[in-house]
Parts: C-alpha cells; sequence; structure tokens
C-alpha cells in the first residue's frame, strides 16, 4: 500500500506512479507523500476504502463479477467510473465495522425517498457484495 496526494493506492498504483516520476533527488525516504508515493504499512479505517485511482486501478474490480445475472447485465451498462472500483484497502476500526454493516443495510434497503434507476440499485448492491466479501470479518 502507498500514501499519495492524501490518499491510499493499491501497490500495482504506487508502484506505476513511481515509476512515471522522478526520485526526488533533495532528500531520502520518507518522502513528503504530496511529491511521490510512500510505502505504508497497511491501517485501520473508519470507512471501507479502495485504491485512490478508482476505475483507472490496475487492480480494479469489476463490481458486475459481485452482482446477480440481471445485474450485471444491468453494470455492463454503465460508464467505467461506476461499473469498476479501486482495490479495496485496509482493515477497520471498530467504528469502521460499524459503518460498514450500516452502509451495507442501506445500500440493500429499498430507497425511500425517490426511485433509484435499476442500474444504480443494481451497482449498490454489487458494492454491498464486495465489501460484505472483502470485509467479512467485519460482518
Amino acid at each position: 500500500m502507498y500514501v499519495y496526494a492524501a490518499d491510499v493506492w493499491c501497490d500495482s498504483c504506487g508502484e506505476a506512479i513511481k515509476s512515471s516520476l522522478e526520485t526526488p533527488s533533495n532528500y531520502g525516504p520518507p518522502y513528503d507523500t504530496n511529491d511521490y508515493p510512500s510505502e505504508a504499512s497497511e491501517g485501520h479505517s473508519d470507512s471501507p476504502s479502495h485504491c485512490g485511482a478508482g476505475a483507472e486501478c490496475l487492480e480494479r474490480v469489476d463490481l458486475a463479477d459481485y452482482a446477480s445475472a440481471r445485474g450485471a447485465k444491468l453494470i455492463r451498462t454503465l460508464d467505467d467510473r461506476l461499473r469498476y472500483v479501486g482495490a479495496p484497502m485496509e482493515e477497520l476500526t471498530e467504528y469502521g465495522a460499524e459503518y460498514l454493516r450500516e452502509s451495507i443495510k442501506e445500500m440493500l434497503a429499498p430507497s425511500k425517498v425517490r426511485p433509484v434507476e435499476p442500474d444504480i440499485r443494481a451497482r449498490k448492491r454489487a458494492l454491498a457484495s464486495l465489501w460484505s466479501s472483502f470485509w467479512s470479518d467485519y460482518l
């Protein structure tokens, strides 16, 4: 895991960013994470987090893989920015585990305010499925 530009990045994306930048020559590691990616130990987050590259992540996750057959068809029609998410990152704090459980419950609940488009509903359900799979120890 890397920290760069106020975000966390998976190993693949962190290495790619490093290779695209010149190594700062005026000082050594640890580098200012605003200027150059620095390796970071896996931390604990107060909410589920994903690689900062989002849909462009080199280890991105296709939400269609976490959807029902019908949902997967709908998700595949979405723009890449909605269809893919960055690699899930980090363990969760106690507060993060509570946030995870509440978020999944909300994502799976019917919308009370206004109708949600079927493709967006399918995306929310797939994201809930991904989170349930990746952070299963917290449920």
